[in-house]
């Protein structure tokens, strides 16, 4: 059998192609660091790049090591992984998931001067638990998987350690309940509508946006003429998803678009404040110390129910999964649909 190429001399190397048409770069080449008590070779892969789209270029890149061989066990720390990753990061994701990853980096100090290479599942584990809630929980790790992700396919580790820790619910915690506005409480908030988060709450409470989605919602999918809005995060189901202008809220809508801003609501703000003003209103209106700031989205969805609003329709708005197959496959909900059902609110 004739070989395509000629065999490498022994502790060169080793040049191998992966068969994956996917790869834009299949030739990896790998260094000889030492044998086994077997006798069997160790490799590792070639740095700082391990990868090529010819033999040739594979060749050409050992062939330089070889002629001043380096230390191969790279190593960073935890945070110059991180400082390395963000702002590749940044470029792929919503500026809310880059504040998230920010706020949960915070949570990993305590083994940011770590080397990747020593990070094990223990480790992880002590920041995942300094989470105050599942939900924190849930962002710390996810921040320590995209971290170690990255620096698995770069050859900074063998393992992400990570991956092992599953983390359940705890049975006692604390399932947060959102209260509806009452009549009163929403007659309220009619009368202060020159106050800007007044008016943030009622768009809430008659479009069924969660405080997050509001406050990124970009005025490029506001429709005015068709009086719709396109916006949404979260979930499969909840992102970007098309909702009507009720009629009572068009005028809100209408006055912040002809700011001319990227964003809906101006001046743009983060969640932290629109959470910091809005306990500071509930004190000042004398409302519920237990209204929370998700309850406009509770009382939309109050709202339909007792105006008789369509189920489906409902779970459209809010962008809640819809298990029904019929009508998850086999039904169009139309926008005109969408308008008539909450046109009853």
């Amino acid at each position: 059998m004739k070989h395509e190429h000629l065999r490498l001399p022994n502790g060169f190397g080793q040049i191998s192609k992966i068969k994956s048409k996917r790869l834009r770069k299949p030739y990896r080449a790998v260094v000889t660091i030492g044998k086994t008590p077997e006798g069997r070779p160790i490799v590792k892969s070639l740095k700082p790049q391990a990868y090529f789209k010819t033999y040739n270029e594979a060749y050409t890149a050992l062939l330089e090591y070889n002629r001043d061989p380096y230390d191969l066990n790279e190593t960073k720390t935890l945070e110059q992984l991180y400082e390395e990753w963000l702002p590749k990061y940044k470029q792929k994701v919503s500026p809310q998931s880059v504040r998230s990853v920010t706020t949960n980096w915070k949570r990993c100090s305590g083994i940011k001067d770590m080397s990747v290479r020593d990070i094990r599942t223990r480790h992880c584990k002590l920041c995942i638990d300094q989470g105050e809630s599942y939900s924190i929980k849930k962002s710390i790790h996810k921040v320590l998987n995209l971290l170690l992700d990255y620096a698995l396919e770069y050859d900074l580790t063998d393992h992400n350690y990570s991956r092992a820790i599953h983390i359940d619910r705890d049975a006692d915690e604390e399932i947060v309940n959102h209260i509806a506005f009452t009549n009163e409480e929403l007659d309220t908030l009619w009368q202060h509508t020159d106050n800007e988060t007044v008016r943030m709450i009622l768009i809430q409470c008659y479009a069924g946006w969660r405080p997050t989605e509001l406050i990124e919602l970009r005025s490029k999918n506001v429709d005015l003429e068709n009086w719709t809005m396109i916006g949404g995060i979260k979930t499969n189901a909840g992102r970007d998803r098309l909702v009507p202008v009720h009629e009572k809220i068009k005028g809100f809508v209408s006055d912040a678009m002809s700011v001319g801003g990227e964003y809906l609501i101006i001046p743009h703000i983060r969640y932290e404040r629109f959470r910091r003003n809005f306990y500071r209103l509930m004190k000042e209106l004398n409302f519920s110390s237990e209204h929370k700031p998700h309850d406009g989205r509770k009382t939309f969805v109050t709202l339909c129910k007792k105006a008789g609003v369509d189920e489906y329709a409902i779970k459209y708005m809010v962008g809640h999964a819809i298990k029904d197959i019929t009508e998850k496959v086999y039904t169009d909900r139309d926008i005109e649909f969408l308008r008539t059902e909450l046109s009853k609110v």
